[in-house]
């Protein structure tokens, strides 16, 4: 890997702000980090330039809060200038303070504290363009559109007059948005006129993808719905291309912030258009909205992180994942009354987890293969339909913001579906605070302990989410594959009440398999169930290291598993790990399991929050956590994870809410490996219904059953069982991956 003296050698901050303007954020952050460690101090004026640069790189990468201490270090290097030169600059700092305070998609932002800057800014001639412009922000923030509009215009004005051509067709653009926000397209479209050679020219990448985006909702407020689609189009590739440029998710994470409101706008636009192929394209803008970062590294089909990796780095990772071990079996060893203690090893675990998950997102941006993601994946709806293995269909939800639904205050829930006759379909529904928070409510319900009375989701919430003209309209006893949406994530939609009455769930009429996106079925080919003799690792653990209570039934689901391939001819290696045995040291760590179509996992499993990259399966004196996967590929038919909850997806990765659905947890991961499906639990097991779980679902698969049916096939048989029939003994488990079957008459793989 190269070092950052090898990787900046020659360049200045000049370069880093071109390289902003090139959208290449991560670059221009590395380079403006590595002036300011090799800066003098004796140089105060350049060492302020450099901090008010990188706080301008991060604003634009969403990094408000980072952006805002790179302010607060700059204005103390202020202290060391000339008193001249202080008060010129103390107005660029209160200038771009109020910048990130009256921008609307950060969290904690002030709009009181940005007038209050503003007041200051406002006492100053020099900058009174800048003023005009926080004006129209703040105007914006409250909905104030014309007022808005008017006040951008006015700054642009000014800028025009200096010569500042590009920064004032920034500004036309804002009010060009503005204008269309308040119903006033001839308004909106002289001002887009205005500046469309001047973005075209020299405007941003950012800049080009809002124009297009703009053009798009006025001609489709005009009723051009084909023309609107072909902007709104370009404006959501131009977007994708600016995503790609930051190869680690936490990266991308912070910088999709804002950009998913251009997805919406594009969602709205196509929607307009009533006929069928509206109606597929913004399909198609919902799924791309979707697992951006997971859709780059499957659709690259990259290698392992640990191939072309220095091995130093990979021992440095290991050494880590040995420090947390350590201090986990150190927790487990604490009394009830330790509870200083307790929090102590905790706050060291987090620490330690937040230095792993910094080395493994400089891995990922510096590898060879990794640092070059693709551009995000599109997606034809129709030919993914057209291309499905039989017996399969479709259903995706998208969750529209209120602030984009043009008739209610309150969020949209759209639903996507293909009916008996092969046609698209969408109902949208509108959920009141009360229903989303009776939705919360449930998903709340099920982490951790799912106490066997619980409600799933009541009747009325299932009808919400399967309404009847979705229900009535579905190929009977077919295969969905589901695309979920925000809250409806690591919900178990087949466990929805058909009829409460007679104790009747989705599953009874239908086969259910998830899928993060539906742009990852531009791979499916080469992600299904193969046919043939198959080897199979079944993995287990009775009583590992860590403290765990043992798995009394283990041994038992171990030899049931055997025995299910082993009877229809199948190859069986069959492994139970005792307490001292490391996976390395026994020679079956997940190096080696890449040999395997079929690998079953049965042990503890552990899903900390906020940390979904050391979720854990307990292995004997092993803590497998889902980032080591990242280091292996593992190219298998189903991997089924007997073990608690680590079928969940982080909601928060440390400390920053996850957005555009990445999956956050064992699937991303596991799915970039190269597997093709995967089975977990969404919640703590009952282990005397897991047993029989597995042992019907390795014996369907055995059969050559694919893994939709054969995981609708267990839940049945648990559903037939009086003492297991209750959902939160078999709804917990999830089947996550690309479709398996045997193809359309005529096709061929």
């Amino acid at each position: 890997m190269m070092t950052d003296l090898e990787r900046y050698d020659g360049l200045d901050r000049r370069d880093a702000e071109i390289l902003m303007e090139k959208g290449e954020l991560v670059a221009a952050e590395g380079l403006l980090c590595h002036l300011i460690d090799q800066a003098h101090a004796d140089d105060a004026l350049h060492e302020f330039h450099l901090y008010s640069s990188r706080s301008t790189v991060r604003q634009r990468a969403g990094k408000w809060e980072e952006a805002l201490g790179d302010l607060d270090t700059a204005e103390s290097v202020l202290a060391k200038l000339p008193a001249f030169v202080q008060g010129l600059s103390r107005k660029s700092i209160l200038h771009a303070r109020a910048n990130i305070h009256a921008n609307g998609y950060f969290a904690k932002r002030d709009p009181a504290v940005a007038r209050t800057l503003l007041e200051a800014l406002r006492e100053t001639s020099e900058v009174e363009f800048t003023a005009l412009d926080l004006r129209s922000r703040l105007e914006s923030l409250v909905g104030n559109w014309h007022a808005s509009a008017t006040l951008a215009l006015d700054a642009a004005s000014m800028l025009d007059e200096f010569g500042s051509r590009a920064v004032a067709a920034s500004l036309k653009q804002r009010a060009a948005e503005a204008f269309v926000e308040a119903g006033m397209l001839d308004q909106a479209e002289a001002v887009l006129a205005g500046c469309r050679d001047t973005v075209a020219r020299i405007g941003t990448q950012s800049d080009r993808g809002k124009q297009a985006l703009t053009e798009a909702r006025v001609c489709s407020a005009r009723g051009e719905h084909k023309r609107a689609w072909q902007f709104a189009d370009e404006g959501l590739e131009i977007t994708s291309l600016l995503i790609r440029k930051f190869s680690s998710l936490a990266d991308q994470q912070r910088f999709l912030t804002d950009k998913l409101d251009q997805y919406a706008k594009a969602f709205r636009v196509a929607l307009a258009d009533e006929s069928a192929a509206g109606l597929l394209n913004a399909w198609s803008v919902a799924e791309r909205s979707k697992g951006f970062y997971l859709s780059q590294l499957i659709a690259a089909d990259y290698p392992s992180l640990s191939e072309g990796t220095d091995p130093s780095w990979i021992d440095g990772l290991n050494e880590l994942d040995a420090q947390l071990d350590a201090l986990e079996k150190q927790r487990q060893q604490l009394g009830a009354e330790d509870h200083a203690k307790h929090e102590e090893l905790v706050r060291q675990e987090s620490s330690l987890s937040r230095k792993k998950q910094e080395k493994l997102a400089t891995l990922m941006r510096d590898h060879a293969d990794w640092g070059r993601v693709g551009v995000p994946q599109t997606v034809s709806i129709q030919q993914a339909f057209d291309d499905l293995p039989d017996g399969w269909t479709l259903l995706s939800y998208f969750w529209e913001p209120a602030s984009q639904s043009t008739d209610s205050t309150d969020p949209a829930l759209h639903i996507f579906w293909f009916d008996a006759a092969g046609l698209p379909r969408h109902v949208q529904k509108r959920w009141t605070e009360v229903q989303l928070a009776e939705l919360r409510a449930a998903r709340e319900r099920l982490v951790g302990f799912v106490h066997p009375g619980v409600e799933m989701v009541s009747q009325r919430l299932s009808e919400m989410l399967i309404p009847r003209e979705v229900r009535e309209s579905l190929p009977q006893q077919v295969k969905v594959l589901v695309s979920p949406h925000g809250l409806l994530q690591q919900m178990p939609l087949h466990a929805l009440p058909l009829d409460t009455a007679e104790g009747t769930y989705l599953v009874h009429a239908y086969s259910f398999q998830y899928l993060p996106t539906f742009t990852l079925l531009n791979t499916q080919s080469s992600r299904c169930m193969r046919s043939g003799e198959k080897r199979v690792r079944a993995l287990g653990c009775e009583q590992d290291n860590f403290g765990s209570r043992p798995l009394v039934n283990t041994p038992l689901e171990l030899v049931a598993i055997e025995n299910a391939w082993k009877s229809s001819g199948h190859c069986v290696d069959r492994v139970l790990v005792s307490p001292e045995q490391s996976l390395k040291q026994a020679g079956i760590g997940p190096q080696h399991w890449g040999e395997y179509q079929v690998l079953h996992v049965a042990c503890h499993g552990k899903f900390p929050a906020g940390r979904p990259y050391d979720a854990a399966l307990y292995l004997g004196d092993t803590a497998l956590r889902t980032s080591d996967w990242f280091l292996q590929p593992t190219s298998a038919d189903v991997v089924v994870v007997s073990a608690c909850a680590v079928g969940r997806q982080a909601q928060e990765q440390q400390d920053r809410a996850v957005v555009g659905d990445e999956w956050v947890g064992i699937y991303l991961p596991l799915l970039s490996a190269g597997v093709a499906t995967v089975v977990a639990s969404l919640w703590d097991v009952y282990a005397k219904a897991a047993s029989p779980f597995m042992t019907m679902l390795h014996e369907r698969l055995a059969q050559g059953v694919v893994p939709a049916d054969a995981v609708r096939h267990a839940m049945l048989d648990r559903l037939n069982d009086k003492k297991d029939r209750v959902p939160a003994k078999w709804a917990n488990w999830y089947v996550v991956g690309f479709p398996s079957g045997p193809f359309k008459e005529g096709e061929t793989r």
